[in-house]
């Protein structure tokens, strides 16, 4: 544990640190802020969306289920707002789990990073880009957070704390119970291909080569998630799949990144030895990989693959969450759809590490078991969380009481007020 000093310069002080600016980062930020509270945002990135941005997902879907509305608050206003410049598009929605890709909104990432951007100086949250978390502790009732920026090393003196990091990293930091699965979803690194006429290729002629390259190893089934490769050409997108033993750390995301690009370069180099495939380049590619999961909390209440495929309506449900069971593995994708009108919830207490006073996580770091947390990691659904964990924030520093001990009642209330949808609890 990093020990505190004092410096030559006094700590910044706030009410709420918020430690991660993706898609539960940003909108737990900017409902805190709304709530009343001053907010801080840090991210490591140079632009904010996370996933969404850096990672090139920017399909973050589902904000809807069987038909209906589930999410909304200033999640679905940043997506409008996007929409209106020009930035998103929303399909229609019809009643089709089992095609659930198809009603995925597309955004543009350049005007989805403008509207996050605008979100948060509308609403006031102060933020801090190219800025790490490197020590936390609690002292005298307050966190505080060591930060490493530009600038070197600075104090950020928070009444509270959510960790957005998708990695739970800060709360492994301060010590709280985390966990992972023993063996890791593999990673993808998004990219778009150039160079050929789609229409021009000779199926059969490329299966048989994929085939010999499978035998050769130049090439893996891996390498297009269990799909084909014609499928990947089509979409312009080769569906690879990295493996992954970790990627909570440096080092281990260092791996995880360098392995991802040798990997396509390796895919690309074999593809160009394929009839009509000669010319074909990585026209672009995402800065980051877009890792599925590491961390997670362990929290008051735990997510499980039978409470979500029953759609469990909890005692403190905060949000609705709906995406099948999507469990990759490298050769393909392990789903369990969800039956005909059920809508799963999310908990306030998969929210709250387990012995936390002044801690909340969001997104796809909250507290379940590995199945559920391939359905909730989804973009929309840790949107949806980070709301509620931005309005729990608030309320827990505002009027100064435990994040687990923060009202229900006035959380929902919270919520209702920015717009958001709160499930009707049932007794749990």
């Amino acid at each position: 544990m990093y020990s505190f000093h004092p410096s030559e310069n006094e700590p910044v002080k706030t009410d709420v640190a918020v430690v991660g600016g993706g898609p539960a980062g940003c909108f737990a930020a900017v409902a805190c802020a709304l709530t009343g509270a001053r907010t801080m945002l840090m991210e490591k990135n140079g632009v904010l969306g996370g996933t969404a941005v850096a990672a090139g997902v920017n399909f973050p879907g589902l904000f809807h289920a069987w038909g209906k509305q589930i999410i909304d608050g200033p999640c679905w206003k940043a997506i409008l707002r996007a929409r209106e410049l020009g930035g998103a598009s929303i399909p229609k929605i019809v009643h089709s789990p089992e095609h659930h890709w198809e009603e995925q909104i597309l955004i543009n990432r350049f005007v989805y990073a403008y509207v996050l951007d605008e979100a948060c100086r509308k609403s006031g949250v102060a933020v801090r880009l190219h800025t790490m978390v490197s020590g936390a502790e609690e002292q005298d009732g307050r966190v505080l957070l060591l930060t490493a920026g530009k600038e070197g090393v600075r104090l950020v003196s928070a009444k509270r704390a959510v960790d957005a990091t998708g990695d739970a990293d800060l709360a492994g930091i301060m010590g709280y119970a985390r966990q992972k699965s023993q063996t890791l979803q593999p990673a993808t690194l998004i990219h778009d291909l150039g160079g050929y006429d789609f229409n021009a290729l000779d199926e059969g002629a490329l299966n048989g080569y994929v085939a010999q390259a499978f035998r050769t190893h130049e090439l893996f089934p891996e390498d297009f998630q269990g799909g084909t490769l014609l499928g990947s050409l089509k979409n312009k997108r080769i569906n690879m799949h990295v493996s992954m033993r970790n990627g909570a750390s440096s080092e281990d995301r260092t791996k995880v990144e360098m392995d991802a690009r040798c990997s396509l370069m390796r895919i690309r180099n074999a593809l160009r030895k394929m009839p009509g495939l000669e010319n074909l380049q990585i026209v672009n590619f995402s800065d980051e990989c877009g890792v599925r999961e590491t961390y997670r909390i362990i929290g008051r209440k735990t997510i499980t693959k039978e409470d979500y495929l029953n759609g469990k309506r909890y005692s403190d449900a905060i949000c609705y969450s709906f995406y099948p069971i999507d469990r990759h593995v490298p050769t393909g994708i392990e789903q369990a759809f969800l039956k005909d009108g059920v809508v799963p919830t999310i908990p306030y207490g998969a929210l709250v590490p387990e012995g936390s006073k002044r801690l909340l996580a969001a997104g796809r770091c909250i507290s379940g078991d590995a199945e559920a947390n391939s359905a909730y990691r989804v973009q929309a659904s840790c949107m949806a969380d980070g709301q509620a964990a931005g309005v729990a924030a608030a309320l827990s520093a505002l009027g100064n009481v435990p994040v687990g001990e923060v009202a229900y009642q006035k959380l929902c209330a919270g919520l209702t007020a920015l717009g958001a949808i709160v499930p009707t609890p049932q007794n749990s």
